[in-house]
């Protein structure tokens, strides 16, 4: 056989397998958001997009935890622009070490086994949600994490209906991928 149709096919079945495998993250990017009432042992924020903070806020005031822990949190961020949104009985914590979802994880981990956490409510944008379960379940296989996607204000959309682009979806993809074989997770297994 020609060299030149083996290559040509090989690339044909690696764009196949890739196109397999984005359609099966795109599955796993939460499209709603979650309304549950079950509460947890704390409220975890991951920072980095719209309206995670104030939805964090927003279930501690509806009663859903005691604890919130904002994980990522930029050093010159006051935590007195949270106090005057949330009740005083609650306790806030901000977690300034992360820089990155790796680095939430791991500070999400010092955290949770300080406080003898068994389980969180996540609350991270909804693309982002994948990656994000990935890593702290890695780090800690044992918490029991209640996923909570804030579908974020589309910053760029792909048409009238308010998706998010295909730029931003790929570009979570990626790191979603470099995240499953970092973690040797090539395969969606849940």
């Amino acid at each position: 056989m020609n060299k030149t149709i083996i290559l040509f096919f090989s690339i044909i079945i690696i764009f196949l397998i890739w196109a397999y495998d984005f359609y099966s993250f795109l599955n796993k990017v939460p499209k709603i958001e979650n309304n549950t009432n079950i509460s947890s042992d704390a409220i975890v924020v991951l920072t980095g997009g719209s309206g995670r903070i104030q939805e964090g806020i927003s279930l501690l005031n509806e009663g859903l935890s005691r604890k919130l822990f904002i994980s990522g949190v930029n050093p010159n961020f006051k935590i007195e622009d949270i106090y005057k949104k949330s009740n005083p009985n609650n306790t806030i914590i901000l977690g300034r070490e992360a820089l990155n979802t790796s680095g939430n994880a791991i500070e999400i981990s010092k955290w949770v086994k300080e406080e003898n956490i068994i389980n969180i409510r996540l609350v991270t944008s909804s693309y982002h949600m994948p990656r994000s379960l990935l890593e702290i379940s890695y780090v800690l296989p044992q918490l029991e994490i209640i996923p909570h996607p804030v579908l974020p204000t589309p910053i760029k959309t792909t048409s009238e209906s308010g998706e998010l682009s295909l730029l931003i979806l790929v570009e979570e993809y990626f790191k979603f991928l470099v995240s499953r074989i970092k973690y040797y997770k090539l395969f969606f297994n849940k």
